[in-house]
């Protein structure tokens, strides 16, 4: 057939889109991830060597080797671009603004929504294909399912009350349609605050004091946890008198990732132990 022939440029372009559309495999994928979640799911599906490039606020394992760190909120990229990324990981859209930047640059730039448990597994599925790594995806999601099926079927009476703090100034808790709030659920929790559209609602020392948690948990920094006992009328509430008020320090429980289920059987060991 003459290659100036339009079906012969056709059949070109149709194998050429064909060809980039071949998700990158091994070796072939330079990865730089601006997540901490997205960047402990490629060392979770094995694809670790793949990675040429984290965020500031990414944590590695020991044993893994250094890379370059390539900013937080505010991205580097001239050193971005240097690296020669073939994907950049972001997650729920937080370095959203830069995608026209990257789509200038030819980068690839790959955004995963990922704020429930349920979305954990497609996540997995979702990247693995990205990086042909179809088999490492599959045995995620698998022992993934089995795990969630195991973890629902265990049930708590009475559930103990708890409130999830999330500022103080003003009060905010999670309630069950918040990731901290599933995970608490999960755990053997019957949170305190519901009956409201809202993920994260603002609250009073009176609803608190008036459901009497048996178990508080505070998701955000805090230098002195004694400290929400001196509040007026707290002293008297169960978690508060029996001590059990806990500091959630792992940044992760917070976060939907692929270590979220290993998190449901820590926080049931704050809940559930007496």
């Amino acid at each position: 057939m003459n290659p100036r022939h339009p079906l012969a440029r056709m059949l070109c372009m149709l194998v050429l889109a064909l060809f980039f559309a071949v998700p990158l495999r091994g070796g072939d994928a330079r990865v730089i991830s601006l997540d901490p979640q997205a960047t402990e799911f490629l060392h979770t599906l094995g694809q670790q060597n793949s990675l040429v490039g984290v965020s500031d606020s990414c944590v590695l394992p020991e044993e893994a080797p250094l890379v370059p760190r390539v900013g937080s909120t505010e991205l580097n990229m001239e050193k971005i671009a240097a690296l020669k990324p073939t994907l950049i990981l972001d997650l729920n859209g937080a370095h959203k603004r830069y995608e026209l930047l990257f789509r200038q640059l030819s980068l690839n730039y790959l955004n995963i929504e990922m704020t429930r448990l349920e979305d954990i597994p497609s996540a997995a599925a979702r990247l693995s294909g990205e990086l042909g790594a179809f088999d490492r995806g599959a045995a995620f999601t698998d022992a993934w399912n089995r795990e969630f099926s195991r973890l629902s079927a265990i049930s708590v009476h009475p559930k103990p009350r708890v409130y999830i703090e999330t500022w103080d100034a003003p009060l905010q808790s999670a309630t069950e349609k918040s990731f901290i709030g599933q995970l608490v659920q999960l755990a053997g929790g019957d949170n305190i605050i519901r009956d409201t559209p809202i993920s994260f609602p603002v609250v009073t020392d009176l609803q608190v004091i008036r459901a009497n948690p048996e178990v508080i948990l505070i998701a955000y920094p805090i230098s002195d946890i004694s400290q929400i006992g001196s509040r007026a009328g707290w002293g008297d509430i169960d978690a508060v008198r029996k001590r059990r008020v806990y500091r959630l320090d792992d940044a992760s429980l917070l976060r939907p990732g692929p270590s979220a289920l290993k998190n449901i059987l820590h926080l049931s060991g704050l809940i559930i132990n007496k």
